[in-house]
């Protein structure tokens, strides 16, 4: 018994760990502080719990499911560029298909969305990724959680500016009041477009939504070092 308790233990210490890896600031699009391991609740909007460490979105979907529904029979298929680790293959390649099972009986579930592109990007399919994040967007007129993570995703796995630059825009016009969205994207400007002026720019078009916020003002006194 003892023996397989502690089997328990090390299964979930490992589903544990391959998802906090998923939701690093590189590879992920969804920040600590908005999704997991978040360490204040500051400016969280109606619609989020905070429930100790977490934040857990509750962005209600529309009525109807849009259509065309996304093939919930897809299977991986890795980028070339994408760099995965057997474990996380192994994982993806387990929680995809139950996900995936889930949506054929409601795809109503944002929160499958949300999870099933998780996965899909744990396992490098970008282009699943972005097709599930898309559709969980479509399905939830209010949300920014997609959006911003497929800011992330185009900006720094795909290599689309245009798309990425796009698509935090759209987050940021459904969450203005978040500064995690103003935050990553400030940080695509200086890391990637290597632009810190329209980076200082954006975190000050933060700080009018969001006046005096800690999170904004530090990263602008790091941009101005």
């Amino acid at each position: 018994m003892q023996k397989k308790i502690l089997i328990g233990i090390g299964i979930a210490i490992v589903v544990i760990l391959g998802v906090y890896f998923i939701f690093r600031k590189r590879n992920t699009e969804v920040p600590t502080s908005q999704m997991s391991n978040a360490t204040s609740t500051q400016n969280i909007p109606s619609g989020i719990v905070a429930t100790g460490n977490y934040k857990i979105e509750q962005i209600t979907p529309q009525n109807s499911v849009p259509q065309p529904i996304p093939d919930l029979n897809r299977s991986i298929h890795p980028a070339g560029s994408a760099a995965v680790s057997p474990e996380a293959l192994a994982l993806a390649s387990q929680k995809i298909p139950i996900i995936q099972a889930a949506l054929k009986k409601d795809p109503s579930q944002f929160s499958d969305w949300l999870n099933l592109a998780m996965y899909q990007k744990m396992a490098g399919d970008y282009e699943g990724t972005s097709i599930s994040w898309l559709y969980a967007s479509r399905l939830a007129p209010n949300d920014y959680i997609s959006l911003g993570n497929l800011g992330n995703l185009y900006g720094y796995f795909i290599k689309d500016n245009t798309k990425a630059i796009n698509y935090y825009n759209q987050a940021i016009a459904k969450g203005p009041k978040l500064d995690y969205l103003y935050e990553q994207f400030a940080e695509f400007y200086r890391d990637v477009m290597n632009d810190k002026s329209k980076a200082k720019a954006i975190i000050d078009e933060g700080l009018i939504e969001i006046p005096n916020d800690p999170v904004l003002l530090s990263l602008k006194n790091q941009l101005n070092k």
